[in-house]
């Protein structure tokens, strides 16, 4: 029982803005999303310090992974760009087929 229908939709409100935020909170909390995060850290800082290639396990060579993202990160760094984000490696990626073929394990794991 509500006293003013002011107050009925008060309730409503805040209701709907719960259930959004369990919502967000939900699906950025699970263990694909944790994965994914440690991916695009892995491939956008040097050091690569990950264990991203065990979830790949034989299918990607983690040493030469790791040498790869530190080449690719030198060869940007002579262009003199950077990348911020998973998507921007993967334009990158895209663009180039050079690239592709200097990089095979980094374009595995793109």
């Amino acid at each position: 029982m509500f006293a003013t229908p002011k107050s009925y939709f008060q309730q409503q409100y805040v209701a709907v803005i719960d259930t959004a935020l369990g919502a967000i909170e939900s699906r950025f909390a699970s263990d694909t999303w944790n994965f994914l995060s440690d991916v695009e850290s892995a491939l956008i800082t040097v050091p690569v310090d990950t264990n991203v290639s065990d979830f790949y396990g034989s299918d990607v060579d983690a040493e030469r992974l790791k040498l790869h993202v530190s080449m690719f990160h030198d060869m940007l760094l002579q262009k003199q760009s950077r990348v911020s984000s998973f998507g921007d490696v993967v334009d990158i990626m895209k663009a180039d087929a050079t690239v592709r073929n200097l990089f095979p394990e980094l374009t595995k794991v793109t």
